[in-house]
């Protein structure tokens, strides 16, 4: 099926009213009837994975962060097949940079317009933890810094906090500014003003409230991840927006009817699963369940403790079982029931590394009287 059977012809009143994108980029649209074909899912997947190898040296979440969008949905465009609605290709093209037409005609990318982080021309200038800190490292921290503050003001990137600086270079915010404070100081001023300005505001404002009315539950990471800032941003300048979305992606789950599943896994006489299998069942994490349903969590751990126990137990006895079977069936064929011997017998070379097999064999030798005083005991 190709893409544009399922794009509205009439541009959305989103794009023509609030200016998101410009409108010379649904050329596509206008040049369709004379493409040799409509765009097909193959063509929108070849294309999308050379811009990540090209743009992003084949680096998802590099590519997902250029393109402001979750990387999970970049995941599924490049691994499962599935495909943009009409607003989310024009996303897709306003981050490289290009318009559809060319996304989907164009055979070769210019690296001449090639966009690109500033985080992502840092080196790693570390030399690993408890090494001391040189004048060499000083004077390369400070050329490294004094590249993030070049980066131009109408830059199209997000500027980076000194935090993602200093992981990216391998240091400590705090080696940073004691060796470097004026330049720290610079590049946290220059970052808070860059999401001071009116349309700053208007672009996370547009993206929460997109976040809030998109079928898929975004976390808050990750609309903050779209827009190359951090949640303690959204949060500082559109705070009830920011829980709403992150209120929605945690009921994102049917809390009623997992709660009826831990109750029904409780009630089974079946063995009681792991955390990690309830999880994955539900597609959640464990923080989330111990949250919503700690009684119930610590219902099933307590549960499953129990179990192993229990199977331990039996396997212990059964293992102390086979041993002194063999070792009586030893002696009374006239053969010391050595620990290679036994071992031999059962043809399980390992059952007397443990401790409850050593225990056992020893146990066995003492009720034949066999002296054990010289054999090394388990420890």
């Amino acid at each position: 099926m190709s893409i544009l059977t399922s794009w509205p012809v009439r541009l959305p009143e989103t794009f023509t009213e609030k200016g998101g994108y410009d409108i010379s980029r649904l050329n596509i649209l206008a040049a369709a009837p004379k493409l040799p074909g409509p765009p097909s899912k193959e063509q929108f997947t070849d294309t999308l994975n050379r811009y990540l190898h090209e743009y992003a040296r084949g680096n998802v979440h590099v590519l997902a962060r250029l393109l402001k969008i979750p990387e999970q949905r970049l995941r599924r465009y490049l691994q499962q097949g599935d495909m943009p609605n009409f607003d989310s290709l024009m996303q897709l093209c306003n981050g490289m940079l290009v318009t559809p037409l060319d996304f989907f005609t164009t055979n070769s990318l210019s690296s001449r317009d090639m966009p690109q982080f500033v985080l992502d021309r840092l080196p790693i200038l570390s030399s690993g933890k408890g090494k001391p800190v040189t004048e060499d490292d000083v004077q390369r921290m400070r050329q490294v810094l004094e590249m993030v503050l070049e980066v131009e003001e109408e830059n199209p990137f997000p500027f980076p906090d000194l935090h993602q600086v200093a992981q990216r270079i391998g240091y400590h915010v705090e080696t940073l500014c004691k060796h470097c404070p004026d330049l720290c100081h610079a590049i946290v001023t220059r970052y808070r003003r860059s999401w001071s300005g009116d349309d700053t505001r208007r672009r996370m404002r547009q993206a929460l409230e997109n976040a809030l009315a998109s079928d898929e539950r975004l976390p808050l990471e990750a609309v903050a991840r779209q827009l190359g800032c951090s949640r303690s941003v959204l949060y500082q300048h559109f705070p009830e927006l920011s829980r709403s979305v992150g209120t929605r992606y945690r009921e994102r789950f049917d809390q009623e009817r997992i709660r009826q599943r831990l109750q029904e896994v409780l009630s089974s006489s079946e063995k009681m699963p792991e955390m990690r299998e309830l999880t994955g069942h539900f597609g959640c994490t464990h923080q989330f369940l111990e949250n919503n349903f700690s009684d119930l969590c610590k219902q099933i751990a307590l549960r499953r403790r129990t179990e192993l126990r229990k199977q331990r137990e039996e396997r212990v006895t059964r293992t102390s079982t086979e041993i002194h079977q063999t070792v009586m069936l030893l002696h009374q064929q006239g053969i010391y029931p050595s620990s290679v011997q036994v071992t031999k017998q059962l043809n399980k070379p390992r059952m007397l590394w443990k401790k409850e097999g050593r225990e056992a064999w020893l146990l066995a030798l003492e009720e034949l009287g066999y002296p054990t005083s010289h054999i090394k005991r388990y420890t």
